[in-house]
């Protein structure tokens, strides 16, 4: 990982999970298990057309196995500790 765009650190029980900004921005994030692994990767959704939508419409793409509701628990938080929901 590149320091600087860790957003936050989160520790559930014996899992350690980072969020990681991609390109600057709050809007398109991943996150990392310690392992370095992604775990999710949210990005700003698009319109079939290419239209941009709202920056609280978002594309969320989970690893196999991943628990849908700790992953959405994350991204809810963190889109709220942001102002992009």
């Amino acid at each position: 990982m590149i320091k600087g765009k860790v957003t936050c650190q989160i520790s559930v029980g014996s899992q350690k999970y980072s969020i990681v900004r991609i390109s600057g921005k709050a809007e398109a994030f991943k996150i990392v298990n310690i392992d370095g692994q992604i775990v999710a990767e949210a990005k700003q959704k698009h319109s079939p057309s290419g239209v941009v939508l709202s920056n609280d419409v978002l594309t969320l793409d989970l690893a196999a196995g991943t628990d849908h509701s700790l992953i959405i628990a994350l991204v809810t938080v963190y889109g709220l500790i942001c102002g992009i929901m």
